[in-house]
């Protein structure tokens, strides 16, 4: 009995780090959730009230909003005891009708966000401390609003003109006078914009407040890890290798009923990752080397003329440079990729100022980030690969040449060589590295750094060209597919995946709804604090979605309720991957969503045949170029 309740304590203590961090994801999803209800609640408030109001303007909307939360909220009668520490929440006081300065104040500027309008609140000190709101109007003048009925200022007038005026002599944005540190924040005013608006949502506050707890446990446990690590290095401490036979064991029963290769080749050290035993090594990039066939279907991105080696590439190994016959320019070959992005994306990827949009650039290097930090490949990727080609047999790819547009790590490229396809990989910033890494150890396996609006290849070069959870992710999607069918061989087929739009359900729109407000503020941060932010919102799919799914699935009178839950293909892959996903979603400031509808009419626009578009977690659009085709029109994004 003593050694059982050993083990269990030890069990219990394992996992303690991880169960907290699930515990805290579940706080920040409820929160985030909460808080959703209460944005949706509020703006439809606020769109009635200016409905209503007839108010077309910043200034005629601020007087609507204030005349109806002077009529629709008062104090009278409230008491000042037994308030919550953070206050009611603006929907909360629009429901009640109840509030003090402080909370029509909030409700006010909760109300002129979803209006468009920023403001911020402005706490005023003196004989008789007082809340109102500062909003900023389109021309950049600001006026203070109060809503408090009846009102200290009655009209919309500038802050410096209230202060002298009335019996105040200090104003804050911070509210800290329940802390006794006004003092600290005196005449301080925050940057009106995002944090202001955040900072009146209680629900907000708590979900940051989880978040930044959890980020605290992983910092700790980081901490705690390197220390571990540099005493074990010295030789001070021994650390028992323990996790590693764990890691095998665990690694055995998750490829049970596998083939014996199978496991062998999972358990190898030279195939083990420290991300998980399914994890699979592919063989080391070996020198590539460039031959006359692989030049010839590489075409000058600028001017599509042929390209020949540059006199330092004389051995045509891994490095060297090609030029263009037309134009002369050169492309660089480093580490046995051809660079072939024009100067001016060359210039924008290395932080110098150009005509590019910067939301694009600053996509591709969440892209470069994300690769780099999620380069394994895992066995799961075959089935992957296999549901994205559906209905494509793995035969198709026999002696076909094919276009991987947008290859990431290269795991599509991988497989699509590993069925006999001659594969060119294409991505436009460090990805490319990871692909090579990945997939160029195969003669089968062409990686090559470009953008997938400027291709190197001479039209119709392709069988088959896939992009696979990229188009979307360009300022103009619809122009980049269009532009893909130039290098499409007539006869040859194309398959596209893209985000969908939720349409007919409610959860998954709800859910949709919170990722999006939350991408506000994800997509400004660096991609470190996404990094890490995303392991909590992975524990938080798991508690929530995956594993209810797990258990309902098992269970034969439950498993259409299970097929409904958001996120359950999941639960086929490692944990990681999911990781992976949530850096994807909260990351790329670059983001588009489209119905069944929309991907339909890329499709008949491009004036495919066969044209298809398949349910798979998103919609994959296919279809075959005909034999002749006009040339696509150019389609605005």
């Amino acid at each position: 009995m003593g050694s059982r309740l050993k083990r269990f304590i030890r069990l219990k203590s394992g996992q303690a780090f991880r169960w907290s961090l699930l515990i805290l994801a579940l706080l920040v999803s409820i929160e985030c959730l909460l808080q959703y209800n209460e944005s949706e609640y509020v703006r439809s408030v606020t769109l009635d009230v200016i409905s209503k109001a007839n108010a077309t303007d910043d200034r005629a909307r601020i007087l609507a909003l204030r005349a109806y939360l002077r009529g629709a909220v008062h104090y009278s009668g409230v008491s000042k005891e037994n308030r919550p520490f953070l206050r009611a929440t603006a929907g909360e006081i629009l429901k009640s009708g109840e509030g003090y300065c402080g909370e029509v104040t909030r409700a006010f500027i909760c109300m002129a966000g979803e209006a468009g309008i920023r403001s911020q609140r402005i706490n005023l000190y003196g004989r008789t401390p007082h809340v109102v709101a500062e909003a900023e109007l389109d021309s950049g003048e600001r006026f203070i609003v109060d809503c408090q009925n009846p009102p200290e200022i009655e009209q919309l007038e500038p802050l410096d003109q209230v202060m002298p005026r009335l019996d105040y002599d200090d104003y804050s944005t911070l509210n800290v006078r329940r802390l006794h540190l006004s003092w600290l924040v005196s005449r301080v005013k925050l940057r009106m914009g995002d944090l202001t608006y955040w900072s009146e949502n209680p629900h907000a506050l708590k979900a940051a407040l989880w978040f930044f707890l959890s980020l605290g446990l992983i910092a700790l446990k980081m901490m705690r890890n390197l220390l571990r690590y540099v005493l074990h290095k010295r030789g001070w401490i021994h650390i028992s290798d323990e996790p590693s036979i764990n890691a095998a064991a665990n690694a055995l029963w998750r490829y049970r009923g596998r083939r014996i290769d199978e496991i062998t080749l999972a358990l190898r050290g030279d195939a083990m990752s420290d991300h998980g035993s399914n994890v699979v090594d592919i063989r080391r990039s070996k020198a590539v080397r460039l031959d006359d066939s692989m030049v010839d279907t590489l075409r000058c991105p600028g001017c599509e003329g042929g390209l020949v080696f540059g006199d330092d590439a004389s051995g045509r190994d891994a490095e060297g440079s090609l030029s263009c016959m037309e134009c002369g320019s050169e492309f660089d070959v480093i580490n046995g990729i051809p660079r072939m992005l024009l100067p001016e994306m060359r210039d924008a990827l290395a932080g110098k100022e150009t005509r590019i949009d910067t939301r694009q650039i600053e996509t591709a290097q969440s892209f470069g980030f994300e690769w780099t930090h999620f380069p394994d490949m895992y066995v799961e990727w075959n089935r992957n690969f296999l549901d994205y080609m559906k209905p494509l047999e793995p035969s198709f790819f026999q002696r076909k040449k094919v276009l991987d547009a947008g290859c990431g790590s290269g795991r599509h490229a991988f497989y699509a060589a590993q069925y006999g396809a001659e594969v060119w990989a294409v991505d436009i910033g460090p990805a490319a590295e990871v692909a090579r890494r990945n997939a160029g150890g195969s003669d089968s396996v062409h990686v090559v750094q470009a953008d997938l609006n400027n291709l190197p290849f001479a039209p119709e070069s392709f069988d088959f060209i896939y992009s696979i959870g990229v188009l979307h992710h360009l300022p103009e999607p619809e122009a980049a597919f269009r532009n893909l069918l130039r290098y499409l061989k007539p006869g040859g087929e194309i398959k596209v995946y893209l985000y969908w739009k939720p349409e007919g359900q409610p959860l998954k729109r709800a859910l949709l709804g919170l990722v999006t407000l939350a991408r506000r503020v994800t997509t400004r941060l660096p991609y470190r604090l996404v990094y890490l932010f995303s392991f909590p919102a992975a524990c938080a799919a798991f508690a929530i979605f995956v594993g209810p799914y797990r258990l309902l699935s098992k269970i034969a009178g439950l498993r259409r309720i299970a097929d409904r839950i958001p996120m359950r293909q999941y639960s086929r892959y490692p944990f990681r991957v999911c990781v992976n996903d949530q850096f994807d979603r909260f990351s790329a400031p670059l983001e588009r969503r489209y119905t069944r509808a929309e991907v339909e009419s890329w499709l008949t626009r491009a004036g495919l045949e066969d044209a298809e578009v398949r349910p798979n977690c998103g919609w994959g659009g296919s279809g075959r170029k005909p034999e002749f085709m006009n040339e696509p029109l150019f389609v605005e994004g």
